[in-house]
């Protein structure tokens, strides 16, 4: 199975505990250089021997969202904006909030009539051109504290000029 993941493709397995070592310890990782997310078939643990299909399928949708916001906080570039410090970015406690709250999030924003998929569309043109601008002006600044956020911000402009179809080249 596929997951694009801000314009990057990730590959997700499920795979036996005893076919890969890592599992040993976890439930599921994110590989962010190879793009592929694995989850443990953990109806094999012991711990799960004696539980219920539904609650195993439901770890393992929460373990699977887990790893996605990895890979979102990853690709959107925020894994090495933690000024030089352990990156909050991949706080394990952090990742778990999100992958265990953000279904109850959503479903109190649809219930509220705050969540529509078609918030997500970008079709605005008065909004594309905004966005046209600041790009240009991010990719055009010459700036010291840039550097450091230089590739983020380069892969930033591809990814949103990709999304939006805008045709901005980055120097490599």
């Amino acid at each position: 199975m596929l997951v694009n993941i801000l314009g990057t493709e990730y590959t997700i397995e499920y795979k036996s505990i005893k076919d890969d070592d890592k599992l040993d310890e976890m439930e599921g990782y994110i590989d962010l250089y190879k793009k592929n997310i694995v989850i443990a078939n953990i109806e094999e643990r012991e711990y799960y021997k004696n539980e219920q299909k539904a609650k195993i399928e439901k770890v393992k949708r929460k373990v699977l969202r887990h790893e996605i916001l990895h890979g979102f906080l990853f690709e959107s570039g925020l894994d090495c904006n933690s000024n030089k410090t352990y990156s909050w970015a991949d706080n394990e406690e952090m990742i778990d909030w999100f992958a265990i709250q953000s279904p109850k999030i959503f479903k109190v924003y649809r219930e509220l009539g705050c969540y529509d998929e078609n918030d997500f569309n970008v079709d605005n043109d008065e909004l594309r051109d905004v966005i046209v601008k600041v790009l240009l002006q991010i990719r055009d600044m010459n700036c010291e504290r840039l550097a450091d956020y230089k590739l983020v911000i380069e892969k930033n402009i591809l990814y949103l000029s990709n999304l939006l179809n805008l045709g901005i080249k980055v120097e490599n």
